[in-house]
């Protein structure tokens, strides 16, 4: 641990035997309370929203696209059920070993009278979307929603519900019960309603936060606590009646909590943040072994060995090929970027003109005098002493001694420059914001090449004198074949946002950025392969020991490896499973179609695919329905995916 992905929901059998899950399909596992965790195959990539467990080894966990997976060993496999439904599922909760619930898009409750084997879908009279579900027994149950002033009660075990309104217009995010007529409902701004009269009316407790609450939970008739964002933990003694904050400020936001007795609780939450108290919440202490920075740099000197490098100075090195990563220094500054020349001698660069070198494998870093306070983004070596360094500013360094000192280039530009590569010693190229700049004489003069229809560049790779690539955030890959004299997009993506690029040979290369982006080409940059990196969090750099086995880094800590190049691509399967259906019409068309979704995709983006899993046509989408030409496109089928970060929706057309 860390993991790096967010963990959403938390669940204890009792004080040592608990399950956690959440983004792509994360599963942890813990059998000694938490002092140690594994993470089991859950068997899906698919977001998990909440866990529950009928008895010691028997659990279910539900997510996205009509996900439910179920364990009968205690979290150590899970197995797909089949949920009947392809909506999102957010909340699960039984009753007893035989029945349950599970909260769902569009105003549906799925129910389970047979422990699990099998769900029938209810019908709650609206079509809002419930974020959590809570019976109090088999037959009374309340359900909340993350539209407005949504509550909605049954009491006949979820043949019939009746809409409650506190009239607040507030988005609810959890609901808890002691007993038939005293409930707790908290939502966003802090908000927290109380009922005692089996939800007829809603009282307002006193907030004490403007931090949305994600999970209130309660552990008798009087005591409960809940948590949310800000890493704020509130508890109550008095039935909710008031509130006090007990903990606040943690690491990023907390997203459910579990006391499997009265001392010991339990939370997780975003970057994978795991939560412990043993004396009834007065005091918290994380479970993390490891760092939740963000981690900017990943760099190899050789198969077993490798650093990382985060924000805040972290530095990590790994000697077992990344089972294990040991802190060996803090920089006290933010790190962008590292470049190893040999196994022993490294560079990092960062914030305020930092520079640190080490000649001994890390053991120790030495400070380098760079002449400049700007920050530095990235440092490039064409052998042991000629290396170069770009940052804010226009700012442009270069070294012919190893470090000992950097004299500043004039680039011509005072924009902030992310990137920077030479294929040799006397070519170069420097890219930022509006800018990508070419030198021929190893940095003494730098030109700003023209006639680029792209505005902001974030990394910058080159295969040989003539043959690079840069990403270029949204929708696009250029790749020049003339050393930078024209350029061409080869790339749409998949509304992902793109900031690194590597290739590891002439044809073989990985672009990584936010919310888990990662794609693959093995032509040279003609086609792109999009792979699952199995996490939502912000890559932030690539790195391979041998074609098969690499590494990736990003944000809250995340450390990734692959032993198979990456995995397989994503084809025209993956597109159309586990989605939700789009509305095309005219189906079929000649010239023009209107792509309508079904869930609010705004903003979102549109592209379209052939059978080959070729993207065609790529657009962002700003209303919910979109006016496509398409009469460039073959007579055929395609097919239309609309996606925005929590929703897909994906249709078939035919083209005439």
């Amino acid at each position: 641990m860390p993991q790096g992905n967010i963990l959403t929901s938390v669940y204890f059998t009792d004080t040592n035997h608990g399950c956690a899950v959440g983004e792509s399909g994360t599963v942890v596992k813990t059998t000694d309370g938490g002092s140690t965790w594994t993470l089991p195959n859950s068997g899906t990539t698919i977001r998990l929203n909440s866990v529950a467990f009928l008895n010691a080894n028997t659990g279910y966990a539900v997510g996205l696209f009509g996900t439910i997976i179920k364990t009968t060993d205690g979290g150590n496999t899970w197995d797909k059920v089949n949920s009947g439904t392809s909506q999102h599922l957010f909340s699960i909760f039984f009753v007893d070993s035989q029945t349950g619930y599970i909260a769902s898009d569009i105003g549906k409750i799925l129910k389970t009278t047979n422990g699990g084997q099998t769900w029938s879908i209810l019908s709650t009279g609206t079509i809002d979307s419930f974020t959590n579900v809570f019976f109090v027994n088999s037959n009374v149950g309340f359900a909340v929603g993350d539209e407005w002033d949504e509550i909605v009660k049954t009491t006949d075990g979820g043949i019939t519900w009746t809409e409650q309104s506190d009239e607040q217009d507030e988005c609810y995010c959890s609901i808890a019960f002691t007993d038939v007529n005293h409930g707790i409902i908290v939502g966003t701004l802090g908000r927290i309603l109380k009922t005692d009269d089996g939800g007829t009316t809603w009282s307002h407790p006193s907030s004490v936060s403007t931090d949305a609450l994600s999970d209130v939970k309660f552990i008798n008739a009087t005591t409960g606590y809940a948590v949310g964002g800000g890493g704020i933990i509130i508890k109550t003694t008095d039935s909710g009646s008031t509130w006090s904050v007990i903990s606040n400020g943690g690491y990023g936001g907390y997203c459910s909590v579990c006391f499997p007795d009265a001392n010991t609780g339990y939370i997780v939450g975003t970057c994978g943040s795991l939560m412990k108290t043993t004396d009834a919440g007065t005091s918290w202490t994380s479970m993390l072994v490891g760092t939740m920075d963000y981690l900017t740099s990943v760099c190899f000197t050789k198969p077993g060995t490798g650093y990382a490098f985060g924000g805040s100075g972290t530095i990590l090195k790994t000697t077992n090929g990344g089972d294990d990563w040991i802190p060996i220094f803090n920089a006290g500054k933010w790190i962008n970027s590292a470049c190893f020349t040999g196994e022993h001698t490294g560079y990092v660069v960062g914030d305020s003109g930092m520079i640190l070198k080490t000649t001994n494998a890390g053991t120790t870093w030495n400070s380098l005098s760079s002449g400049t306070v700007n920050p530095l983004n990235a440092v490039f070596f064409c052998d042991s002493n000629m290396g170069y360094a770009d940052g804010h500013g226009g700012t442009i360094l270069k070294t012919t001694n190893g470090g000992t000192t950097w004299n500043i280039q004039s680039s011509g530009t005072n924009a902030s420059l992310q990137s920077i590569c030479f294929p040799d010693a006397n070519h170069g190229y420097a890219v930022g914001d509006g800018s990508i700049l070419k030198t021929i004489d190893g940095g003494t003069n730098w030109t700003k090449l023209q006639n680029v229809a792209f505005k902001q560049f974030y990394s910058v790779c080159f295969t040989n004198d003539n043959t690079g690539y840069i990403v270029a955030g949204y929708d696009s890959i250029i790749k020049t074949q003339d050393a930078g004299l024209t350029w061409k997009n080869i790339y749409y993506p998949h509304g992902r946002f793109l900031t690194s690029i590597k290739f590891i040979d002439s044809n073989t290369g990985f672009a990584i950025g936010e919310q888990g982006a990662l794609i693959k080409t093995t032509d040279g940059g003609s086609t792109w392969n999009i792979l699952s990196s199995c996490t939502e969090n912000q890559l932030g750099s690539i790195d391979f020991t041998s074609p098969d086995t690499g590494y990736l880094v990003g944000s809250c800590g995340a450390i990734l490896k692959t032993t198979n190049g990456g995995g397989f691509p994503m084809g025209v399967p993956d597109l159309i499973s586990n989605t939700s259906p789009i509305k095309i019409f005219p189906n079929p068309a000649t010239t023009e179609i209107v792509v309508e979704a079904v869930h609010s995709l705004v903003p979102g983006y549109l592209i379209i695919y052939n059978l080959q899993g070729q993207q065609l046509i790529a657009r962002q989408v700003t209303e919910s329905k979109t006016q496509l030409n398409i009469s460039s496109l073959p007579s055929g089928v395609y097919f239309v995916r609309l996606s925005n970060a929590r929703t897909v929706e994906v249709g078939k057309i035919i083209k005439e």
